[in-house]
């Protein structure tokens, strides 16, 4: 593991992730600071109402911030996997699908477009949106 200091801020660097600033207070420091500060305080002065309550907001604040990025990552990853998939799928443009309808008669095509619908991708053979998985043979284009 390296270490390096810059301006005072410690970053650390592990294997294959991004560098972690371990300068930066999280929602559970900031509710250590807080129980820390109601434990200590002056009993013959304690916390203002007004005080207590911009502290909550702002805890609160941090917690929804804090919500809000780890949504906002996951939702980049399913949209880089999602991108992922169409680039690869749009792969079959082109190529001549096969599969079979319910009563099991083979049906075949030029596949003309890749789309996602409803969370599931589909190739367009002629006015059929069939789900890929339901495509067990593709062959190159004529």
């Amino acid at each position: 593991m390296n270490t390096y200091t810059t301006t005072g801020a410690t970053t650390v660097k592990i294997a294959n992730q991004p560098y972690i600033r371990k300068d930066i207070l999280g929602k559970d420091d900031f509710l250590k600071i807080f129980i820390a500060q109601l434990k200590n305080q002056d009993p013959l002065q304690p916390l203002q109402d007004k005080d207590f309550i911009a502290q909550m907001a702002q805890f609160s604040s941090l917690e929804q911030i804090t919500n809000m990025t780890t949504e906002l990552a996951e939702i980049k990853e399913l949209l880089n996997a999602q991108q992922h998939s169409l680039s690869v799928l749009s792969s079959l443009i082109g190529k001549i699908g096969y599969w079979e309808d319910q009563e099991g008669t083979e049906h075949f095509g030029e596949i003309n477009s890749v789309l996602l619908k409803d969370q599931e991708y589909y190739a367009l053979i002629g006015d059929q949106e069939v789900p890929i998985q339901e495509l067990y043979k593709i062959e190159s284009g004529v």
